[in-house]
């Protein structure tokens, strides 16, 4: 399988995205299963591929041309715009494939808010989770959450 982990603005996508992907296989006690590259991470198994890629309207064509992506990550999606979003969108075209956005609504006009939110299609999949969802929200999380008055959806 080849998969692909990204966002509008990559500048950040080696430090979190990848780190995070790195962080879990080595807790889970896998790290001798998997090779990991500064742009890349493969199972080596069964040789299955997730890289990072850093979305924007000139390197979104770039994916057009990969063979087989089965499923693409968008970590951040409430900053992916409608432009990169219209063109990811048929590019991910493998028997099965998934597309996942995850983000944080903030505008009422996100691309992603009014895709999966306003307007769903009858085949999406949506999750809400929050805070309350992870088994892994800590102390220190909690007290900043608690400490700062409630995000509301703005228009």
């Amino acid at each position: 399988m080849l998969a692909a982990f990204g966002r509008e603005h990559k500048n950040a996508t080696d430090r979190s995205v990848a780190a995070i992907l790195e962080a879990k296989v080595e807790a889970a006690g896998l790290r001798p299963a998997f090779e990991f590259r500064r742009e890349s991470a493969t199972y080596r198994p069964n040789g299955s591929t997730v890289f990072y890629a850093g979305l924007n309207r000139d390197t979104v064509e770039s994916l057009r041309s990969v063979e087989g992506l089965a499923l693409v990550w968008i970590e951040e999606a409430h900053r992916l715009s409608a432009e990169v979003a219209e063109a990811l969108i048929p590019t991910v075209r493998a028997d099965g494939s998934e597309l996942w956005f995850s983000w944080n609504p903030r505008y009422q006009d996100d691309w992603c808010w009014r895709r999966f939110v306003v307007e769903p299609r009858p085949d999406d999949v949506s999750i809400e989770a929050n805070w309350q969802d992870n088994p892994w929200f800590s102390a220190e999380l909690d007290a900043e959450r608690r400490a700062r008055p409630a995000a509301r959806l703005r228009c």
